[in-house]
């Protein structure tokens, strides 16, 4: 303990709770009063703090377990201590666990008994003390952490920002379709009841997943992939793991890194990479979905719909099912 323990007695013989009081206070390292009625019980907690409180069981003016059940409903912290008899307590189990006694002093006492009961408090506070440190560094820690990573997160939309900039200069239809994208990705995410770490995530990579795509040739950049030579399709298919290993150099991207290196997988592997299933990160298997809807409603000029149920025909294959069917859903509501 880094100061006295300080304890309140209510006992209505003034004779005894003063002997009590003497008792304790020979041992040292204790600040003790003693009163004689609940209600100067309660006029001495206003005034000052204590650690614990003794109350006799047996009083005129209220019982004792009822006193310090009140008691612990307003200083749930505060050690409550019965001084009684022992055999008065064989039929109070509930009233002391709802009382919050924690110890008791028996009547007559030993002051071997009384040093005893003051070590279990001593010992008890100071775990508090320790604990109460503890939660207070962990707090410090915390607040340290949140600073980090708002600033972080600051940084990282920088580069995001800075990245789409150099997107909209090199190809103003990629950086439109990543923006798309980007709308539908993170709505659909929320749908889903995605977490906002995920959702951020989503966003991110969707807003920058053709970002190394708009440095290839033209008729690389506004294709479909189906419709490309063997030597086209090479180099196209360069564009989502030189992205991620782009992203991988930036602290803090090496999620998006992997999202965006893996946007072309189908969920039954045969992507880009041959990655299916479970394997995949599921940003990447949203930003499957979202992608593919924008490049081909924009490639074919057809109707919403038929991009829609042209889509709908590789559930299952390219796109996992679940995520599929909101997405259906949630487009089908945004185009009617």
């Amino acid at each position: 303990m880094t100061s006295d323990v300080h304890i309140l007695i209510i006992d209505d013989d003034i004779k005894i709770a003063d002997l009590l009081k003497i008792h304790f206070l020979s041992m040292g390292g204790v600040y003790c009063r003693a009163v004689q009625t609940a209600a100067e019980a309660y006029e001495a907690l206003e005034r000052e703090t204590f650690h614990v409180i003794v109350s006799d069981l047996h009083m005129p003016d209220i019982d004792g377990l009822e006193l310090l059940s009140d008691l612990n409903e307003q200083y749930p912290e505060m050690i409550k201590i019965l001084f009684t008899g022992f055999g008065d307590l064989n039929s109070f189990q509930l009233e002391l666990k709802k009382s919050g006694v924690s110890n008791f002093i028996s009547k007559p006492w030993q002051q071997a008994q009384l040093r005893i009961v003051l070590d279990i408090v001593i010992n008890d506070l100071e775990k508090r003390e320790a604990l109460e440190e503890v939660v207070n560094e962990l707090e410090l820690v915390r607040d340290e952490a949140t600073f980090y990573r708002e600033k972080l997160n600051k940084n990282i939309l920088g580069v995001i920002t800075v990245l789409r900039e150099m997107q909209q200069r090199s190809s103003t239809r990629l950086s439109n379709h990543c923006r798309r994208t980007a709308i539908i990705a993170t709505n659909l995410s929320r749908r889903l009841g995605l977490g906002h770490a995920v959702v951020e995530r989503v966003e991110w990579a969707a807003l920058v997943h053709d970002m190394v795509l708009s440095t290839k040739p033209d008729h690389l950049q506004g294709c479909i992939e189906t419709y490309l030579s063997k030597t086209d399709k090479v180099n196209y298919r360069t564009h989502a793991e030189d992205g991620g290993a782009l992203l991988r150099k930036i602290d803090g991207l090496e999620a998006v890194a992997d999202i965006v290196q893996f946007h072309h997988e189908n969920v039954d592997g045969s992507g880009f990479y041959g990655i299916k299933g479970e394997d995949l990160p599921i940003e990447a298997k949203l930003l499957r979905i979202c992608d593919c809807y924008d490049e081909e409603k924009n490639f074919n000029k057809n109707a919403h719909r038929d991009t829609l149920d042209y889509m709908k025909v590789y559930s299952g294959r390219w796109f996992d099912k679940s995520y599929f069917d909101e997405f259906y859903i949630m487009m089908q509501a945004l185009k009617r």
